[in-house]
């Protein structure tokens, strides 16, 4: 009821408009985009058409004196000496002009309107961030961010690709430039991506006047081609630029777009003409001339051999040289108009002119230079972002697990769930066993057996997905820095096996979020089926699942144990560690206290691991309880243990344990108490799963973790498109019309990365467990409610969408604030705030193959059955009582084993004091690590003082860090302060 409070509150505040960060109003308008583009445009045709008309003429005098020399007509150095005076001081008169013609474009007052994310945004805005890789592979490495970064960024990729139409046109250019000493001469960088090439000697006889002639014509036409295409192309863009841009921007509507789009369409139709006629007669002047000279002269003489060697008459290399020079002037179009790609293909127009589109690692096309493209930004899985084999693997495992609560589907009749049910469409049959522990192996592949497995519990709501970048850092670390074969196993809790993915894993694969959106919700909102769907996905209903009350915290833990054992049975018997991250330690800390042997012996969690690592939690309700249950408190546990619990989720009603309704425990007098109980209880129900109670400020539905598995997809494709559950498909959007999606109605209308950002960032998200340092959004007001440590978005001031400032780009000071410190007061945040996680890493953590980063049916309802004995200690229960069944807490403080904690300074665990009670509440460590020294050394409540290694308990923080970002930051050890120690733990402890 907090919860729904503070949203309600945000709500109110929002709408009446309370105090508010500044907005950072962007008021370019439609013409101001294009008038920019065009811009850029008509600078780049300038500079590329100067350059190359440089470079190619002076090549080509240079090779006719290398062709004369070699035909026997003289000496080469004696005839290059006035050619390459003239060429050189020529090339370094435009060199020196280069920037600013591309940079005055940049710097127009149309141009200076737009933000640093309008530049980048594939729509509504210029698409420079297709262009971002491209520019961060310069030598040195250009960037985007900025006007003139800009600039120098288009320059380069202009003198690029200026370079790979020179070596097209005249295959020999490295060659005579080199040997003249051009190349020498001009400022590093003049010739940037012409490559080394060996000689190529003429043959003996070779008709020097005729290669001449021929060189001559390619040269002439090809350039004349050149500047053709690139002008036509560019032209035939702007204009379709200036309708889309107008619609994105909604200063036009669909009508006056489709206007637009024909005026625009006939000019790219005459552009087209002229740019075909044109072709022709290059290829007519080029056939003309060369069309005598033999296939020997034309590879040897000329050096068509290297870049055509697959032509078998003189056709074919002006097929080639003329193709190779049109694919490089396309190239520089993408570079200068990222956009032109999508613009051409959406308006199906300039069929062939595909190679305008610029290849790039993450579009899931494996293109020249790449090995693999997964189309995701993830830079250490199977597949890096620059599209070679990654350091890292994964694979999800299934094994049974031995808990088997009561009325849990284990794949018999007795336990079959009804007919007709969601439960029998998600899984196809009435009988299905649910007992498993599922796990995803994070492995290097070719590592062999590990020497140690770290198995990692994720948190509150979360799934096994949320440590997929922290896995592989891990795993690629561990190997690369310790020589250690360390794999990761993330747990997935067994309510993972509820989800109903399969249409969002096709989604996925196709790279076409609408399919998701109609999967999970294409029938509230109108979409008609897709065919590659059989069905539409399903969310369970609370009764539905009833059987998830049953889950409790010893349920979990017997899950986990099967992974642990698992995980010890490899091959080398390794070393495994147990740890988790916010609740997970919670998990965790319960797993090592457990007593696995309910009998009379003792099988301790602790003895199984040798070591527990907890991330940004305290291992919550870790710490010896403060005081002993009462009767009435024991009794009812076993009250809902027995079943009380799982009836009155059933109906929705209270319940005795037998399922008899009540009203008050009177009700259950006449009902026999079960096993250690003196009464019979009445059990109230609760929500079968977090979210079950759907409501307008519910933060954790089934329906909003899809969302999620949506705006993953989209954010790969199109991650500056309005987040598509906020779009009208005929009937109106998800977000008014689906149960479970009511907090996203809330959300003003926004990009897919501005979506995500608001739901999940520090600075935006109401629920502190989710959130992660991605970036921010200034466009629009930033209300302030006081009290809160939240801020709500509102509708995006000039603009049409609010939009996301990514980590890379300069932040403003509202996302970076000094929360000063330290304190001595518990749980506050201290410290400079940092952004650091990268939006692309999120999208790749939310989804991916079979998993993603949530557990969409928690089984809160289950986790609270022994909410009343607290702490770590269960023996009134399990001994006093003789319930060890339900839960057998008794060996936290025999916990012997090193402890490693993380937290962040503006996360859930912010000081030292955060790990105290767990810390207090565990044995002292006697491993062979540890030497005497207590886990305290100084109690302090807040700025506790651990006894680090020597004592088995470390605590590190990361200043400016939030909840997530523990698990999704960069390894950067000027401020990440997990990768670094983990590893030194993992290593130390691992014998």
């Amino acid at each position: 009821m907090e919860h729904n409070r503070v949203l309600l509150l945000a709500t109110v505040a929002a709408a009446f408009g309370l105090a508010s960060l500044p907005t950072v109003g962007h008021s370019a308008v439609a013409k101001d985009f294009s008038a920019c583009q065009k811009g850029l445009n008509k600078g780049g045709q300038k500079l590329a058409k100067s350059l190359l008309k440089s470079k190619l003429a002076c090549a080509g005098d240079l090779l006719e004196c290398k062709i004369a020399e070699e035909t026997g007509g003289g000496s080469f150095a004696g005839c290059a000496a006035k050619p390459t005076l003239k060429c050189t001081a020529k090339i370094a008169k435009v060199v020196d002009k280069l920037p600013a013609k591309i940079t005055k474009a940049a710097n127009k007052k149309q141009c200076l309107a737009l933000s640093q994310t309008q530049f980048r945004a594939r729509v509504s805005g210029l698409g420079f961030r297709d262009v971002e890789q491209s520019c961060a592979a310069f030598s040195p490495p250009e960037s985007i961010i900025g006007e003139d970064a800009l600039a120098s960024c288009i320059t380069a990729a202009i003198v690029c690709r200026g370079d790979e139409i020179l070596e097209q046109v005249i295959p020999r250019a490295y060659e005579v430039l080199t040997e003249a000493g051009v190349q020498a001469a001009l400022p590093a960088g003049t010739f940037p991506c012409l490559e080394v090439r060996a000689p190529s000697p003429a043959l003996a006889g070779a008709p020097a006047k005729e290669l001449n002639v021929c060189q001559k014509t390619l040269t002439k036409n090809l350039a004349k081609s050149a500047a053709t295409r690139a002008k036509g192309l560019l032209g035939c863009s702007d204009g379709f630029f200036a309708c889309t841009v107008a619609e994105e921007r909604g200063e036009a509507d669909a009508t006056t777009t489709a206007a637009c789009a024909a005026k625009a369409d006939a000019k790219c139709a005459a552009l087209s003409s002229k740019i075909s006629a044109q072709d022709a007669k290059t290829d007519t002047a080029i056939d003309a001339a060369c069309g005598g000279v033999a296939l020997a002269d034309l590879q040897s003489a000329l050096g068509f051999a290297q870049t055509c060697p697959a032509a078998t008459n003189a056709a074919d290399v002006r097929t080639c040289a003329t193709g190779g020079s049109k694919v490089s002037v396309l190239r520089e179009i993408g570079s200068v108009q990222p956009r032109s790609c999508a613009l051409f293909s959406d308006a199906g127009v300039l069929a062939g002119e595909d190679e305008v589109c610029l290849p790039f690692c993450g579009n899931r096309i494996v293109e020249d230079g790449e090995s693999c493209d997964d189309g995701d930004r993830d830079p250490l899985d199977t597949c890096t972002n620059d599209c070679v084999i990654g350091p890292t693997d994964s694979e999800t495992v299934t094994i049974a697990s031995g808990a088997a609560p009561a009325d849990t589907p284990d794949g018999t009749p007795t336990n079959a769930v009804a007919p007709g049910s969601t439960l029998e469409t998600r899984f196809g049959t009435t009988i299905f066993d649910l007992n498993n522990a599922t796990y995803t192996r994070y492995f290097a592949p070719g590592a062999g057996d590990p020497d140690a497995v770290l198995v990692m519990i994720p948190g509150f709501a979360a799934g096994a997905q949320s440590f997929k970048y922290f896995a592989e850092v891990m795993v690629e670390k561990a190997a690369g820095e310790a020589g250690l074969a360390l794999e990761v196993w993330a747990f997935d809790r067994r309510t993972n096996q509820l989800e109903d993915l399969e249409g969002v894993i096709l989604a996925e694969t196709e790279q076409d979020p609408l399919l998701g959106l109609d999967w999970f919700f294409g029938s509230e909102i109108g979409l008609s089926l897709d065919p590659r769907l059989s069905r539409r996905g399903v969310f369970h209903a609370g009764p539905d699942v009833a059987f998830v009350a049953n889950f409790t915290p010893n349920v979990f833990a017997r899950d986990i144990d099967a992974v642990v054992d698992a995980a010890t049975a490899l091959p080398g018997a390794p070393t495994v560690f147990l740890g988790g991250h916010s609740l997970g330690t919670t998990f965790t800390a319960r797993y090592a206290s457990t007593d696995f042997d309910t009998g009379a012996g003792v099988v301790a969690g602790h003895s199984k691991v040798a070591g527990l690592v907890l991330m940004e939690g305290g291992a919550l309700f870790g710490s010896a309880a403060t005081a002993t249950p009462t009767d009435d408190e024991l009794d009812l546990v076993i009250a809902r243990a027995d079943g009380g619990l799982y009836n009155a989720v059933l109906t929705g009603a209270p319940s005795c344990v037998d399922g008899t309704p009540c009203v008050t425990n009177a009700d259950c007098v006449a009902v026999a108490p079960t096993a250690g109980a003196l009464t019979s209880k009445c059990v109230e129900p609760v929500e079968a799963y977090t979210g079950a109670a759907v409501g307008p400020f519910s933060t954790v539905t089934p329906q909003i973790q899809a969302a999620g598995d949506i705006t993953a997809i989209q954010g790969r494709v199109t991650p500056d498109s309005q987040t598509l559950v906020q779009q009208d498909f005929g009937s109106g959007a998800a977000v008014d019309l689906v149960s479970g999606l009511g907090l996203l109605g809330a959300l003003a209308p926004t990009t897919t990365e501005a979506a995500l950002g608001l739901f999940l960032d520090d600075d935006f998200s109401p629920q502190p467990a989710f959130r992660v340092s991605m970036g921010f959004t200034n466009n629009g007001n930033n209300v302030v409610i006081p009290g809160f440590d939240f801020l709500v978005a509102g509708a995006a001031g000039f603009d049409p969408v609010r939009e996301w400032i990514s980590v890379s780009d300069p932040m403003p000071s509202q996302a970076t604030p000094d929360n000063g410190g330290p304190y001595f007061i518990p749980d506050l945040v201290t410290g400079v705030e940092i952004e650091v996680t990268p939006i692309e890493t999120m999208f790749s953590l939310i989804r991916a193959e079979a998993s993603n980063f949530g557990d969409w049916y928690f089984a809160s309802s289950g986790l609270g059955v022994t909410a009343e004995l607290g702490g770590m200690d269960t023996t009134p229960l399990s001994v006093g009582r003789g319930r060890a069944d339900i839960e057998n807490l008794t060996e936290a403080g025999g916990i012997d084993i090193p402890v490693i904690a993380f937290g962040g300074t503006n996360g859930l665990a912010p000081t030292p004091g955060s790990f105290k009670a767990f810390a207090e509440a565990i044995g002292p460590c006697t491993a062979p690590t540890c030497n005497g020294t207590p886990r305290i050394v100084n109690p302090l409540n807040v700025q506790t003082v651990y006894g680090g290694p020597d004592g088995g308990f470390e605590a590190h923080l990361s200043e400016g860090y939030a909840h997530i970002d523990v698990l999704t930051a960069p390894d950067d050890p000027a401020h990440n302060n997990v990768y670094a120690p983990l590893l030194d733990f993992l290593t130390r402890n691992t014998p």
